[in-house]
């Protein structure tokens, strides 16, 4: 099985190098993929993914706050289907999508399998912001794709304040660029000081894009962070 995802991993980025002379023209979209739907021992699921020029793709047994990727594919409609998870990937029934997912030329998204704010499970696209934040600074990227109302997210370094994003709702994120080093996040609900989740430790790099996700569920407690990363892309 590891084989397998190893192997459709490495093939997805590499398809940009094996491209025609026309596609390595133009920068390629970067795509991640993250599942944030929880469920029983991480609600393990295939991910299927097809795309223009044959892509054909099967991403098994991805669990719950996976963020796979990043992987730079051409511009095009991807369509994308969840699956339970299989000893033969990816041939179970969708149980969300298919769904299209267009990419335009030079585009960073993620798309993400999460819960709307009254726990009903979705899937779409959401942007990413990859561009350099200053010199030696790192760029952070938040999504509040969690089954909760609306809350404050807080990251601080020491006692000071370095983001604060208030009244953040479900479907809403926000990106700025920060100094390397530890930082800690909490989130809270809209203009209460008491966290519900955190604070938890999120070390910076220089010239890195994070992307931080919220998701789970409040109710459960399975709400939690994902996270992922790649360097920050020049334009």
């Amino acid at each position: 099985m590891k084989k397998r995802f190893l192997t459709v991993a490495l093939a997805l980025v590499a398809l940009p190098l094996l491209a025609t002379p026309a596609l390595a023209n133009y920068r390629p979209a970067t795509l991640f993929i993250t599942h944030g739907i929880p469920g029983a021992n991480g609600f393990p699921v295939d991910i299927s993914v097809s795309g223009p020029g044959g892509i054909r793709a099967c991403l098994p047994g991805v669990t719950f706050a996976t963020v796979a990727g990043p992987w730079h594919v051409p511009a095009g409609t991807y369509t994308i289907a969840i699956r339970p998870a299989n000893r033969d990937a990816c041939s179970e029934a969708p149980v969300l999508g298919p769904v299209g997912i267009p990419l335009e030329r030079g585009e960073d998204a993620a798309i993400v399998a999460h819960l709307t704010a009254e726990g009903q499970a979705t899937a779409g696209k959401y942007n990413v912001d990859l561009r350099p934040a200053g010199f030696g600074k790192a760029r952070v990227n938040v999504f509040h794709l969690a089954a909760a109302p609306a809350v404050d997210i807080t990251v601080k370094r020491g006692n000071r304040t370095a983001l604060e994003l208030t009244d953040v709702e479900n479907g809403d994120s926000a990106a700025a660029g920060l100094r390397p080093g530890s930082y800690e996040v909490a989130i809270a609900p809209a203009g209460d000081p008491t966290p519900v989740f955190g604070p938890v430790n999120l070390r910076l790099r220089p010239f890195v894009a994070y992307l931080v996700f919220a998701i789970g569920s409040l109710a459960d407690g399975s709400f939690t962070l994902a996270t992922g990363q790649t360097w920050v892309q020049p334009r």
